[in-house]
């Protein structure tokens, strides 16, 4: 890698990054490029995330952020991951942390229908703000939303460029000062459409994109806008039923004239407050028309209690009180026959919700947390490998499974989860770990220290291990380093 390395804008891509180090290394062709930034011939660029990038280059973005801020604010990351549940969020996050894996996949990315194409696209008057504030204009993040066709700052269109999302069309890293026109005429491409809320959609839209994310957050997008839904003409009196075809007709009289809700189906609606689709775009039309403020959405609360527990207890309180089913029903504006099931439904859970409220009042989580403690920390030791056993990589996941407890218990306990945190890792400390696990094996059976030894091992490719040596040197006795310096 040369001695330059350009800065990372606000909201840039890092497929953005990387495109303008390849424009201004003076390299010729594109795998002179590819050898300074990846750590294999395999390494596809990745317009949206970031796979194999040198631990070099990693060193020099994240010089003034950490790699985790680097991820958030500068891949598509909280576009994909915001709302997936917290389990395969945390699996997904850990595999862009180590740059690998099949993000499509992990992340519920949607595929586009057949003959749709999608490309890298501007707002004309960024690029002119850009090119006089850094002498240069970039790909920024905020335009490649999808089914954003408005620029959330000047609210005129985005214009689509020649640049391909798919990479078999576009294999290479192309800035956006390579294909964006030069010169003070691109303002002549602003263009407007007249419709106030879809520019309001899409501020929304960039306000949830940009909010700080909880990684530990369990709570499902489909039970928050469940609760969101109490009171409104689309969840039943007493919360049991969803009308998902009422709200899809609704939302699509309320958007009427935006593209983004023509492809909008009931069937849609349906599966994703059932929490089987995780489209951005649906999650955040469906919030801004039920009223919920983008920062609500962003930060996903849900009360303690189901909204049929809330309706139970309500109609018990005035059945208590002496009132009866008709008189019940009246104040509540229900059914009779709803009240007479929730009746009956208290005088059967009487004895059950008395033992669970005790149950609930006595759980003692700082005891607990105490209690676990120790069984976290002799958890972590097992997953670190004494020597003999293969050596795992430290997570809430694997430290949960180990326990046989939720996750989630793990992180309500601040002791336990410290712990935890304390000893997570990045992909290329934990291979640091492996290949000291692998020489002391391969020395207790006398074997000659080669490459393919310890690759086999290891079950790790010679570049994996390459990336892992600057950990391996941290961790490492100096003279186990020397030996595997040397085998490769």
């Amino acid at each position: 890698m040369g001695a330059y390395f350009p800065q990372v804008y606000p909201d840039e891509l890092i497929y953005s990054v990387l495109a303008r180090y390849h424009l201004h290394s003076g390299y010729l062709y594109y795998k002179d490029t590819e050898q300074d930034l990846f750590r294999s011939k395999q390494g596809r660029v990745d317009k949206e995330f970031v796979k194999q990038l040198r631990p070099e280059i990693v060193e020099q973005l994240t010089k003034n952020i950490t790699m985790e801020e680097l991820l958030e604010k500068h891949t598509m990351y909280p576009f994909y991951g915001r709302f997936i549940d917290g389990n395969r969020r945390n699996k997904a996050f850990e595999a862009l942390m180590s740059m690998e894996g099949d993000f499509s996949k992990l992340f519920c990315v949607p595929q586009l229908r057949k003959g749709e194409q999608r490309y890298m696209r501007y707002c004309p008057l960024c690029v002119r703000n850009d090119r006089k504030q850094y002498g240069e204009t970039y790909w920024h993040r905020l335009h490649q939303m999808r089914n954003v066709n408005l620029c959330t700052v000047h609210g005129c269109c985005l214009i689509d460029t020649v640049v391909s999302f798919d990479s078999r069309e576009s294999v290479n890293l192309v800035s956006a000062e390579e294909v964006i026109p030069l010169g003070e005429d691109i303002s002549g491409y602003v263009a407007y459409y007249n419709i106030p809320l879809e520019l309001e959609l899409v501020q929304y839209m960039a306000k949830v994109f940009i909010q700080p994310m909880d990684r530990n957050s369990t709570v499902l997008v489909k039970d928050f806008l469940h609760s969101k839904m109490v009171g409104t003409a689309y969840l039943s009196s007493r919360g049991e039923h969803k009308y998902f075809h009422k709200l899809w007709e609704d939302m699509r009289a309320f958007y009427s004239g935006i593209a983004a809700m023509g492809n909008i189906l009931d069937g849609h609606i349906q599966r994703m407050l059932g929490g089987g689709r995780f489209v951005f775009s649906e999650i955040c039309m469906t919030a801004m028309f039920l009223q919920i403020s983008a920062e609500e959405l962003a930060g996903m609360e849900t009360p303690i209690k189901t909204p049929e527990q809330l309706f139970d207890e309500k109609v018990m309180e005035l059945a208590d009180a002496g009132m009866g089913i008709k008189a019940i029903a009246r104040e509540m504006g229900v059914s009779s026959s709803m009240v007479g099931m929730a009746v009956k439904l208290g005088k059967m859970g009487n004895r059950e919700r008395k033992y669970n409220t005790r149950h609930s009042n006595t759980l003692d989580w700082e005891e607990l947390d105490t209690k676990m403690l120790p069984m976290v920390k002799s958890a972590i030791y097992d997953l670190h490998g004494n020597g003999e056993k293969r050596p795992q990589k430290v997570s809430f996941y694997a430290v949960s499974k180990r326990l046989n407890i939720p996750s989630h218990r793990l992180i309500k306990m601040e002791q336990c989860k410290k712990e935890i945190e304390q000893h997570i890792e990045s992909i290329e400390q934990y291979r640091a770990r492996k290949v000291i696990w692998a020489v002391n094996v391969l020395q207790s059976e006398e074997k000659p220290l080669i490459c393919w030894r310890i690759c086999a091992v290891t079950k790790l490719e010679k570049e994996e291990i390459i990336s892992s040596l600057p950990y391996l040197k941290e961790i490492a006795e100096p003279e186990l380093y020397e030996i595997v310096l040397g085998a490769l």
